[in-house]
């Protein structure tokens, strides 16, 4: 269906067009091999069941602009599809690629270059630690030595601050006392990560196991299909699945 769109589209800007004109589409979609960011983005009816395959667009489409995944991205390694990506991280994982601006030069009916322009970061996005997980004590010794806040630090310029931290022991006050350390420093800690152990690399701790309010619809419906019936779930499941999903968001919309 989404092929017939473009194709009658695209025929009828082949037919109105001059022959120095460029002819450039956009689009909403998720495409084949399409690299997703976590915790930000909802794969579109199933994610790759209905991503869309580059032949979508001709070769005479001098540019395709893409919107929907929030990474920087070529797509089928032609320079002329392009995800641009968000202009900033939506969430701490996107944080780690440059965020930009593509500046697409055309020449004639022809793509000439693309340019990248990286978007300034005005406001920090940082994680103790760096990956992984850390114990307690070790994490609260970093953050005691986080700067503390100062009368002419504006509020929208303090940076923003993921914590992890692995521990097997229950500690009730664990929650108190970073709130404590963290009441005068300039960081703003928007998403704390507390949960089990693993096997430690160089001396931290590997990412706790998430809580079901962290994974998206996806991995629990796999992960249920799974302990039910040993084996992933089929395509067409996962494609029924996003179809029920969207329909429940819809009617929530209209509520």
């Amino acid at each position: 269906g989404v092929r017939e769109v473009y194709r009658t589209i695209l025929d009828e800007a082949r037919a109105r067009r001059s022959p120095e004109q460029a002819i450039i589409a956009t689009g909403h979609c998720f495409m084949i091999d399409g690299q997703t960011s976590e915790e930000s983005e909802r794969k579109i009816l199933g994610g790759n069941l209905h991503a869309l395959p580059v032949s979508v667009f001709d070769e005479d489409v001098a540019y395709v602009a893409l919107g929907h995944l929030h990474r920087p991205q070529r797509v089928g390694e032609r320079e002329s599809i392009r995800y641009c990506g968000s202009p900033i991280p939506l969430s701490m994982k996107e944080s780690t690629y440059p965020h930009q601006v593509l500046v697409v030069e055309l020449e004639g009916a022809a793509l000439k270059q693309v340019e990248s322009l990286r978007i300034p970061r005005t406001v920090p996005v940082t994680r103790i630690p760096g990956r992984g997980a850390g114990a307690p004590d070790v994490v609260l010794e970093r953050l005691r030595a986080l700067e503390s806040l100062s009368p002419e630090l504006a509020g929208w310029e303090r940076p923003f601050l993921e914590v992890a931290i692995a521990t097997d022991v229950i500690d009730p006050s664990l929650r108190a006392r970073i709130d404590d350390i963290m009441a005068d420093k300039a960081a703003i800690l928007v998403r704390l990560h507390i949960g089990g152990t693993g096997d430690a690399e160089e001396g931290t701790p590997s990412l706790p196991t998430r809580s079901l309010g962290q994974m998206q619809e996806e991995e629990v419906f796999r992960m249920a299909w799974e302990a039910r019936f040993g084996d992933p779930p089929p395509p067409n499941q996962i494609g029924m699945f996003h179809e029920l999903i969207d329909a429940v968001r819809s009617a929530d919309d209209e509520a």
